[in-house]
């Protein structure tokens, strides 16, 4: 899922922020159920690293079908 991030002045969407869902059994998960569990069973490195692989793959969609290089994806990482 990607959240618009919005410039207060002008209103304008200036980028996007990849966010982390999970769905189990059609309900939703929250992240601060699913991360912190991630984080103790050690796949939180894997999740970053498919976050940002999401990411890096939907900023190349929309860049090409809109036909330029400046949107921006944001992605949340752990430290």
């Amino acid at each position: 899922m990607y959240q618009p991030i919005v410039e207060l002045d002008s209103g304008r969407v200036i980028a996007f922020e990849a966010l982390a869902r999970w769905q189990l059994n059609g309900e939703m998960i929250d992240p601060d159920v699913f991360v912190p569990i991630a984080a103790r069973s050690g796949l939180l490195p894997d999740l970053t690293d498919h976050m940002m692989g999401l990411a890096g793959a939907q900023l190349d969609r929309w860049s090409t079908a809109l036909g330029h290089r400046q949107l921006q994806v944001s992605v949340n990482v752990p430290p």
